[in-house]
């Protein structure tokens, strides 16, 4: 597929999730990440986001952008609860940090909405 925006009808839920619970890019601290998405097909699969600055991309299930990976009673949710991770909580991966090097140690780190979010205002 390749990453583009996702403006329209199809791909809106990833591109609304992103824009509006991710507003400023956690690697290189612009207001205006500009997103762009793709898709990750696997065991359990993830949208890809890529900030247009700084080429960072980071990830997250599909069930966790739908919302439904946020109950036990869903795979996700259950394989989540086995693993101690909190059912209701967004898990992000950074999958790369792009041409941001100094945040190197980052890369394939899996953290919460919550702190992706705190570190891109430390930026």
């Amino acid at each position: 597929m390749g990453f583009k925006r996702m403006d329209g009808f199809v791909g809106c839920i990833p591109q609304k999730f992103i824009d509006n619970k991710v507003k400023r890019c956690p690697m290189c601290g612009t207001n205006d990440p500009n997103w762009k998405i793709d898709k990750k097909m696997g065991w359990i699969n993830r949208y890809l986001f890529l900030c247009e600055k700084c080429e960072c991309i980071i990830s997250s299930s599909v069930p966790d952008v739908t919302g439904f990976g946020r109950t036990p009673l869903t795979t996700l949710g259950f394989v989540k609860m086995l693993s101690g991770k909190k059912t209701n909580t967004i898990y992000m991966k950074i999958e790369k940090v792009g041409n941001m090097q100094l945040t190197k140690l980052n890369e394939g780190k899996e953290v919460s909405l919550e702190e992706l979010n705190e570190m891109a205002q430390l930026i």
